[in-house]
């Protein structure tokens, strides 16, 4: 009986954590996803060499993308738990 209750303790606390964390979209999921989204967009002429994004205020987040020619870009993001919106800050 003790052996059931901590099985199913650690099932709760598993399942808890698993459903905490898929909630919180992570800044690198989404640095990902923002990586293959916007290299499509551009139907793959803009190579990104990295995605640095910072979460700015409740679902913004803000950051620099380094294309493979090194060239620096801002970004902007807003995204909650499926999708998400981008854009480009021109520099010039």
């Amino acid at each position: 009986m003790i052996s059931a209750i901590k099985n199913n303790t650690v099932l709760l606390l598993v399942s808890g954590i698993v459903f905490l964390t898929s909630c919180n979209r992570s800044s690198d999921n989404l640095e990902r996803q923002l990586k293959t989204r916007i290299e499509k967009d551009s139907n793959n002429e803009l190579k990104i060499k990295s995605i640095t994004l910072v979460k700015n205020d409740g679902n913004e987040f803000v950051g620099l993308l380094e294309t493979s020619d090194s060239v620096s870009m801002l970004i902007s993001v807003h995204a909650d738990d499926q999708n998400f919106i981008y854009q480009i800050i021109d520099s010039e």
